[in-house]
């Protein structure tokens, strides 16, 4: 996937707002976050923006783990260069 969450946790005081989130998104794909008032969407989405840190869980780009400390580090983290693997056509040389 181009963008993984496992096991991500976040808690204000005594309210848990994401308890084990996971989601993966692969390229080309089109996604609606959706459910009812206090689901955690918002707070799933401040994470990915780099405006929230999760308490637990971790968050990969292209199968690399990163830390979204902050949004520049959220948009380095999307827009980094990845390498390219060469296909597999299914002929061995």
């Amino acid at each position: 996937p181009q963008l993984a969450l496992h096991g991500v946790v976040k808690t204000y005081g005594q309210t848990r707002a994401l308890d084990g989130a996971g989601l993966e998104l692969r390229g080309g794909e089109i996604h609606a976050l959706m459910g009812e008032n206090g689901a955690g969407k918002s707070t799933l989405i401040r994470i990915l923006a780099g405006l929230e840190m999760p308490d637990a869980g971790q968050i990969s780009f292209h199968g690399a783990p990163v830390a979204l400390t902050s949004p520049a580090a959220a948009l380095l983290a999307n827009h980094r260069p990845q390498a390219v693997a060469p296909a597999d056509d299914g002929v061995e040389s």
